[in-house]
């Protein structure tokens, strides 16, 4: 399931969820603490999930980082090297 999905599928089911508190045959009280109860437990989960996201991003970023980095060392030994190859081959 993509991100855009999952998204979708969870304000679907909050607002499903929603309206059938606003429907049930509770009084207004409860009803009202039963929604500030399924907000928080949503707005929990969005921030667990953004935490885990932005981790993940972190260590994609990280691990890009270094293998540019040995990737430039290695072009750079390449040229190096072909660079002395080329000087010898013109003082012979």
């Amino acid at each position: 399931m993509t991100r855009d999905n999952t998204f979708g599928l969870m304000v679907g089911f909050g607002l499903g969820v929603g309206i059938a508190l606003l429907f049930a045959p509770d009084t207004g009280e409860r009803t009202r603490s039963r929604i500030a109860k399924r907000t928080q437990e949503g707005a929990d989960y969005v921030k667990r999930h953004a935490t885990t996201l932005r981790d993940s991003a972190s260590d994609i970023i990280e691990k890009s980082q270094d293998e540019v980095t040995r990737q430039a060392e290695a072009v750079k030994a390449a040229v190096e090297t072909g660079a002395r190859a080329y000087r010898r081959a013109a003082n012979s």
